[in-house]
Formats: C-alpha cells, sequence, structure tokens
C-alpha cells in the first residue's frame, strides 16, 4: 500500500475561511487491498473520507481519502 503526499499543511486565520480539503492518494503495487483511515483520537479536529474501503488493483485508478480540518475551538499557535 502507497499513500502519498506524506505529509500535508493546512494554514488558518482566525475569523478567516476553513482550509479547503486536502486529498492523500492511495495506490497497491500489487493486489486491491482493505484499508481504514483513523485520524489520532488527540485530533478531534481533523477528518478523513471515506475512512474505509479498498483500493485499486496496481495501475487502476488511485482511491482518494479527502482529509478536512475544522480550526473551531483550537487554540491560537
Amino acid at each position: 500500500l502507497n499513500a502519498g503526499p506524506a505529509t500535508l499543511n493546512f494554514t488558518f486565520s482566525q475569523g478567516g475561511p476553513t482550509p479547503a480539503a486536502q486529498n492523500i492518494q492511495l495506490t497497491s503495487s500489487g493486489a486491491a487491498l482493505p484499508f481504514t483511515a483513523t485520524p489520532s483520537s488527540n485530533a478531534p479536529w481533523l477528518s478523513i473520507t471515506p475512512r474505509e474501503g479498498t483500493t485499486a488493483v496496481q495501475g487502476g485508478t488511485p482511491t482518494n481519502l479527502s482529509v478536512t480540518v475544522n480550526p473551531a475551538g483550537l487554540k491560537p499557535g
């Protein structure tokens, strides 16, 4: 199972719009593989969709995970 990009960066200014969703692509280097994507329990502001699924076989269309953040309630910094 391959995932990329390895990091995502979200920037938010207080009073500004919520940052746009960013994607992580999952690919398989062989057979289709099941996956589960679970945000860390200490990051309730982070959301991943879909949370479960199966990747395409090698050479197939990558599976896109949409990652969103909700900065409401986060402290500056």
